[in-house]
């Protein structure tokens, strides 16, 4: 017999990298209610406006809904995504929000991942929905996935007053932890020896320390010339050294490696689910899931877990087969995460 969801939410203060047994209840879904679908735009930083599409439970005078604002990783995506949660969450009385990213789609400006861009749009995103009569603007939460997961602990901490953030596959850690924990990972699972990718690491955080902090170009080009010569050491042929490093040298690097996202998060006070992919060799499990575990160690109200099995799209390739191209991911998405998520919102959103 599985333990009852909302008994285990409340081991949330533990702050334990707990086991996805978690995720073994399964909820009885409600019956899906109508759903109001309507157009929307509003205006972020600097001078972009969003397109949009705001999901509202059912046509009901003068009711407040609360809602949950949608972000989607990296590469150029619109709206449309997160099918299945979005359902659960309408069946539950939820709103929800999605936008196309800025510079695609129907949204204007240039097409820009930089995390503070990222969290600004967020942020956008919560600002018109307290602007509604319709949504109540105490019960809003956040959830994003992979790079759109990194935006939100910003965006949290600016707007103020956030019920819940909901960061799927995304590394949550100190600022420069999280980028060199990941490449010293990334480094060792290719066959590197531990020892020998610890000096590539090293030099390699040391250039973008100067990168983000602005020293003067002869430094920075000193440093950038150490990184690649600290790979060339390892054996790497100096021309993929250098291409190495120069692809690393992208506004969405730097600004993942300058993110205090655990600071930002904390900063927020709002309760955090943290959900990672067992199988995920994008954002891995073993290196995030007990850094997120330490770097949110103070915060007073955050879950960490692991769902086995899970890449990074959300997808359980063991036993269902894999997605055919242009299918989106969450089709796949295992249904036990999709109703745990939808849960834990709905709790906060009360």
């Amino acid at each position: 017999m599985h333990k009852p969801l909302h008994a285990l939410t409340s081991l949330a203060t533990r702050h334990r990298w707990l086991p996805v047994l978690w995720l073994c209840a399964l909820l009885g879904a409600s019956p899906a209610s109508a759903v109001q679908t309507l157009a929307a735009s509003y205006e972020s930083e600097p001078g972009v406006r969003l397109a949009a599409t705001l999901e509202l439970p059912a046509a009901t005078p003068g009711k407040r809904w609360p809602a949950v604002v949608l972000a989607v990783g990296a590469g150029k995506w619109g709206r449309g995504w997160y099918v299945a949660l979005r359902s659960r969450l309408h069946a539950a009385g939820v709103a929800t929000l999605s936008y196309d990213k800025r510079g695609f789609g129907e949204s204007t400006g240039a097409f820009d991942e930089s995390l503070p861009l990222v969290s600004r749009d967020i942020a956008a995103g919560v600002n018109f929905l307290r602007s509604r009569a319709d949504i109540d603007g105490q019960r809003i939460a956040l959830l994003g996935h992979s790079q759109g997961a990194a935006g939100l602990p910003l965006a949290a901490a600016t707007v103020g007053g956030i019920a819940g953030i909901v960061m799927l596959q995304a590394p949550i850690g100190a600022r420069g932890e999280v980028f060199g924990d990941g490449m010293q990972k990334s480094l060792t699972q290719s066959g590197m020896p531990a020892d020998t990718a610890r000096p590539i690491v090293a030099a390699t955080l040391a250039w973008l320390e100067a990168r983000t902090q602005r020293l003067p170009a002869p430094e920075i080009d000193r440093l950038r010339e150490a990184a690649i010569t600290a790979f060339v050491a390892a054996g790497m042929p100096p021309e993929g050294a250098r291409g190495t490093v120069q692809s690393l040298d992208n506004t969405m690097v730097l600004s993942m490696y300058d993110a205090p996202l655990a600071q930002d998060l904390i900063r927020s006070g709002s309760p955090v689910l943290a959900v990672y992919g067992g199988t995920d060799t994008v954002v891995s499990a073993e290196v995030c899931a007990p850094m997120a575990t330490r770097a949110l160690n103070q915060h007073p109200n955050a879950l960490v877990l692991v769902v086995p099995g899970m890449n990074h799209g959300m997808q359980r390739l063991d036993p269902v087969p894999a997605p055919k191209a242009g299918e989106l991911l969450e089709d796949t998405m295992p249904p036990r995460m999709v109703e745990a998520v939808a849960h834990w919102l709905s709790e906060r959103l009360r």
